[in-house]
């Protein structure tokens, strides 16, 4: 089963998410700060996204979440070309998914699966992208 953890991770700050075209390699998920509290991180299909705040009194808030692909390079290291064509691909179950596992949680786990998303995209190679911020447990939402 193969996990990941943040603080292994490439962390940065993020102005321009279109800009950035990678997952890391070919194994490994990316994390970027977009500010002071909030994340993005792809994980490529078949591993496991692991989301965790560094204290116990926050909480994980997701603003955004996609699985499927919209570009031909983001977590395309050595997949064939036929399986990154597709570029209008998203599962409209990503939101549901991911916020039913981690919202309000202080850290959570997402398989990158079609089993757990469903498969918008016969036959294309999809990864998982999750914005989330760490919000104190205590503010009300």
């Amino acid at each position: 089963e193969d996990h990941w953890n943040l603080s292994s991770l490439h962390h940065r700050h993020l102005s321009h998410p279109q800009s950035h075209q990678h997952c890391g390699g070919p194994h490994a998920p990316l994390t970027h700060t977009l500010h002071p509290a909030a994340f993005w991180q792809e994980v490529p299909k078949g591993l496991t996204a692991k989301l965790r705040n560094s204290f116990f009194h926050q909480a994980i808030r997701l603003l955004n979440t996609h699985y499927g692909r919209h570009d031909k390079t983001t977590c395309s290291d050595g997949r064939p070309t036929s399986q990154l064509q597709v570029v209008t691909c998203s599962s409209s179950k990503s939101d549901d998914v991911v916020a039913s596992s981690c919202n309000g949680k202080n850290s959570c786990t997402i398989p990158a699966t079609n089993s757990v998303f469903g498969d918008p995209c016969v036959g294309t190679y999809k990864y998982l992208e999750v914005v989330y911020t760490c919000q104190c447990k205590y503010l009300k939402q």
